[in-house]
């Protein structure tokens, strides 16, 4: 399994066929503002793990992608207010991977 956070934003990196990939982005739902990500078109789903018990605390959006066909691919992820739309995001990641 390949593990990818913040700091590996603008970078691409080589898979095989099948392999996972887990992509880690840190975010705080409580200001609104949640990772959204699209991985060749297509919303992908998430899962939000909290670092913290305390309310109001930081916590990790966890992307998992498989794929199988090879090929290069584009992750894209941005940090956004929902009801304000992808057009104010604050922060992006981006990868490419590379399938073999």
């Amino acid at each position: 399994m390949l593990r990818l956070f913040e700091d590996h934003n603008n970078q691409q990196f080589e898979i095989s066929s099948g392999e996972c990939v887990l992509i880690e982005l840190s975010e705080n739902a409580t200001t609104g503002y949640v990772w959204h990500a699209v991985f060749e078109g297509k919303y992908i789903s998430s899962y939000t793990q909290n670092s913290e018990d305390a309310i109001g605390s930081g916590s990790n959006r966890q992307f998992t992608i498989t794929t199988s066909t090879p090929g290069t691919y584009l992750f894209k992820a941005d940090l956004y207010r929902e009801w304000m739309g992808v057009n104010t995001s604050i922060k992006q990641f981006r990868v490419v991977l590379i399938v073999k």
